[in-house]
Formats: structure tokens, C-alpha cells, sequence
């Protein structure tokens, strides 16, 4: 008998280049300009990628640095969750207590910890707040000029390496640490300017 482990016969690095290989060919099929790519471009980010991880994987301390770094973003951002929470109370978490009473009288409800009523305005009362104190963040910085400073920073390497913006680099790796409502509010002075791409 052979052993059918799917690991074993679709080893995980394998099954990493054949999920690489699909992505880039599921965007020049639905690409609208196939001729317009550029492969070198495609070849360069892929370079990239795999130099990063190769980085973040086998340099002692990188994964720490990152590690911190999100665990930097994520503290920031728990910041809008404490500012929701101090204006909507229990509604952010959608765990206002409910308690055990006597059906048709006048005592009031004792409160359970073991019962929670749930209020279903997460969106409301949870990722609205998120998205108020980021662009509030963002619009802080800008003022402040530090953002064109990341901007250009990034900006500089990219064009040196890709020949890529810094912004559409920026917004993109803005991605890895921040979440998707939150990576357009990185850039939003330059959307104007900004290419389809």
C-alpha cells in the first residue's frame, strides 16, 4: 500500500509555487491588455517577495522586528476600539448582559455573565469607529508631513528597483499590515493622480 497523504504527494513548497504560478496567470488571463504587462515588472515583485520571505524566515531577530511592528499597528488600532467602546459601551461588542427574571413582575433583571444579548450593529458601532479614527490618524500625519516622508521613502526605493510609484507601492504594502478599508486612507492624496493600475 502507498501512503496517499496529500502532503506527501503535493509537498507544501510545491503546492506554494503552483498557487504563485495560478495567481499570475488568472491575472493576465483577465487582464484587459495582455501585451501592456510587463513581464520584468511580474519577475521583479516576485523576486522581491521571495527575497522578503527569505529575509523574514532565515534572519535571526526579522521576524521579531515584524512581529512587533504589527503588534505596534494593532495596538494603534485597538485605540479606535477603546474610543468606541467609551461612547457605545456593549453595543461595540456586541455582548450587552441580559439577565434571569420572573416573567410578569416588577423585579428588575439580574445580570448573567453567562448570557449575552447580541445586538448585531457591529458594523455601526465597531468597524465605522475603526475607519473614523484611521483617516483621522492618517489626516494627522499628513498634517504633520511624516506620511510624504514614508511616501517618498518608499517611493524612492520602488522606482530604483521597479520602477513603480511610491504610492501605488505604499497602498499595496500598506496591505500586509493594515486591513482593506484602512490601506486606501494610506494614500488617499494621491488617488487623484493614480494610475488604473
Amino acid at each position: 500500500m502507498h501512503d496517499r497523504r496529500p502532503d506527501l504527494m503535493f509537498p507544501p513548497q510545491l503546492r506554494s509555487l503552483a498557487g504563485l504560478a495560478i495567481l499570475v496567470g488568472l491575472g493576465w488571463a483577465l487582464s484587459r491588455d495582455r501585451r501592456a504587462i510587463s513581464w520584468r515588472l511580474v519577475g521583479w515583485g516576485l523576486a522581491l517577495q521571495l527575497c522578503f520571505g527569505a529575509v523574514v524566515l532565515l534572519t535571526p531577530g526579522a521576524g521579531g522586528f515584524f512581529g512587533a511592528v504589527n503588534d505596534a499597528l494593532l495596538r494603534i488600532m485597538g485605540f479606535s476600539d477603546a474610543g468606541a467602546k467609551f461612547l457605545f459601551g456593549d453595543l461595540v461588542f456586541n455582548n450587552i448582559p441580559v439577565g434571569a427574571g420572573t416573567a410578569g413582575g416588577n423585579a428588575p433583571l439580574t445580570p448573567d455573565a453567562t448570557q449575552a444579548a447580541r445586538a448585531g450593529a457591529y458594523f455601526a458601532f465597531h468597524v465605522l469607529p475603526t475607519i473614523v479614527f484611521f483617516s483621522s490618524l492618517m489626516a494627522v500625519l499628513y498634517y504633520l508631513r511624516l506620511m510624504q516622508r514614508v511616501v517618498h521613502g518608499v517611493a524612492w526605493v520602488m522606482q530604483r528597483t521597479m520602477r513603480t510609484s511610491g504610492a501605488e507601492t505604499l497602498a499595496t504594502a500598506g496591505g500586509i499590515f493594515l486591513g482593506l478599508m484602512e490601506t486606501p486612507l494610506l494614500v488617499r492624496p494621491y488617488l487623484e493622480r493614480m494610475t488604473r493600475s
